[in-house]
């Protein structure tokens, strides 16, 4: 069961730092403060249908914080907790440059009304979280 949670809070947390699983977009609000790397934070919950007869749902709950600006980048974080578990199984800590932000910014406001910007927009974080530690870190607290 650990196994599956940190593979779906992977997912939440890859997919979304914008986006959840079930496809809910980040705010209007959220979008407008990322775009001025102000301090702001919303959570929205997710279930994720599994294989496992005697846990056929996972719940679990999201959030996405704006930090603020830290060393010249707009740093962010983001939680993807475990209701199942009762704690918190994966965070993502991002900074990013003000390019790459704005870049993001306009990937969120197109991603919300055309299906292939949502699929870039997600590609474009995926890459960060996977492959670019010096833009995202990813910890695994089921491992500790």
């Amino acid at each position: 069961m650990k196994k599956f949670l940190l593979s779906a809070g992977l997912v939440i947390a890859v997919t979304g730092i914008c986006i959840a699983s079930e496809g809910i977009f980040y705010s209007d609000t959220y979008i407008n403060k990322f775009a001025n790397c102000l301090p702001y934070s919303e959570s929205y919950d997710t279930d994720i249908p599994t294989q496992d007869v005697n846990s056929p749902v996972v719940h679990m709950k999201s959030t996405e914080t704006i930090v603020g600006m830290q060393a010249g980048k707009c740093a962010t974080k983001s939680q993807v907790y475990s209701k199942d578990l009762k704690q918190d199984i994966i965070t993502v800590n991002c900074t990013f440059t003000n390019e790459q932000r704005l870049a993001l910014v306009e990937k969120m406001k197109k991603a919300k009304t055309d299906t292939q910007a949502a699929q870039d927009f997600q590609n474009t974080v995926a890459d960060y979280v996977q492959n670019r530690p010096e833009i995202c870190t990813i910890k695994n607290l089921l491992a500790d």
